[in-house]
């Protein structure tokens, strides 16, 4: 997501195998929820031959909340870092002040 856009070359299946490359994925576009169409994708892809594996199904949501979580986890890690050194100086402040 926070990555400059690379460019992409979309090629058929066959067009891949040609060039000696390894296709390294597919993705499907459906109406209908994503996870009701994973039997059948795996069907039609074991169709055309069964050792092709099927691996690291995931969807767009999957796929931008996982690429989104990291930079919002450092920033609460930076956040209770930045708060734990307010509430060290505050003590070091009361503890160090002469009216006591």
């Amino acid at each position: 997501m926070a990555e400059e856009l690379k460019p992409a070359i979309y090629r058929v299946h066959e067009q891949a195998d040609q060039s000696g490359d390894q296709p390294s994925g597919i993705v499907v576009r459906t109406s209908v929820g994503p996870a009701l169409l994973v039997p059948a994708v795996r069907q039609a892809i074991w169709s055309v031959d069964k050792n092709q594996p099927v691996a690291r199904v995931q969807t767009i949501e999957d796929i931008v909340a996982r690429q989104l979580s990291v930079p919002s986890q450092n920033t609460t890690l930076l956040g209770a870092f930045a708060l734990l050194a307010l509430l060290l100086a505050s003590l070091g402040l009361y503890g160090c002040s002469p009216t006591r």
